[in-house]
């Protein structure tokens, strides 16, 4: 699945107005160090940073990952760059394959927080998924199916 930011509503809206965290001290330490959201330093071929998640990660399965704290570590990472890419916004690649409906939810939340909070910053999200993975994504209250899928 691949989906532009560019209609960023949702039939189920989120709107919580997130403060972006200025400094890496103010980002979740477990989130950050877990590795579930990583910015490697390379950009895709349209110039676009790119921001890797994976969902394969304990604290995903032990339900400890936050759609609030996950949106304000992807903020952080919005800012990492400079200026000129951040412009293009971020291309966001998640690893999805056997999530449950929840992990799915909470990706989902978090993406819509980020990108109500900064208009703009997501690009483009590329979701690898199986087919139990789309199964979820199609059904999530938090999807957008006016959005641009592939």
């Amino acid at each position: 699945l691949t989906t532009t930011g560019e209609s960023s509503s949702s039939s189920v809206s989120v709107h919580r107005k997130l403060e972006a965290p200025e400094l890496i001290s103010q980002v979740d330490s477990e989130l950050l160090s877990s590795g579930v959201a990583i910015l490697p330093g390379c950009t895709d071929e349209e110039g676009r940073n790119l921001v890797y998640i994976f969902t394969c990660s304990s604290l995903w399965h032990e339900r400890r990952v936050s759609s609030t704290e996950l949106a304000r570590l992807l903020m952080y990472y919005y800012t990492v760059p400079r200026k000129k890419p951040r412009q293009e916004g971020m291309a966001i690649v998640a690893d999805i394959r056997g999530v449950t409906p929840s992990t799915v939810n909470v990706l989902l939340e978090a993406l819509n927080l980020l990108q109500e909070n900064i208009p703009g910053c997501v690009a483009v999200v590329h979701l690898f998924a199986d087919k139990n993975a789309q199964s979820c994504v199609i059904k999530s209250p938090l999807y957008d199916a006016k959005s641009h899928v592939n």
